[in-house]
């Protein structure tokens, strides 16, 4: 009997992972990274619903949830990809006037608009997160 209840409880977990996956997978195009981001922010979204439940033993479930936050607030930012907004804003530029902006003013804003998404790429994919996921279980 007891084998029977964990297979019932396996199926039930089956069946609510492809309603909370079955959205995210119905969007996924392969043709550029922004899909992966999706997916993986929807994993990490997951996990810290799951390490912030009453049903995760870990004591160190508050570190873990922080670590995941950090990966996810990065990924939402590349999700979103308002990189150039946010330097046309940080330089006091309009976005898309390029009548009222000089090739100097481009460079600088591309270039930090690239190293700001270059830099949420790294906290994703770093040496730090990669020592760190293998403690993302219960």
């Amino acid at each position: 009997m007891k084998g029977l209840r964990y297979y019932i409880s396996c199926f039930k977990n089956g069946v609510k992972n492809l309603t909370t996956w079955f959205p995210v997978i119905w969007n996924d195009r392969h043709w550029d990274e922004h899909y992966i981001y999706m997916i993986l922010f929807k994993k990490i979204e997951e996990k810290i619903k799951f390490f912030e439940s009453d049903n995760c033993y870990t004591a160190k479930s508050d570190e873990v949830v922080e670590q995941l936050k950090v990966v996810k607030n990065a990924l939402q930012r590349l999700i979103n990809d308002e990189y150039y907004e946010e330097a046309c804003a940080f330089y006091n530029v309009e976005p898309y006037d390029f009548n009222n902006m000089d090739n100097v003013d481009r460079r600088k804003i591309w270039d930090l608009e690239h190293t700001s998404r270059k830099n949420d790429i790294q906290v994703i994919f770093s040496k730090e997160i990669s020592e760190q996921i293998e403690g993302w279980w219960d």
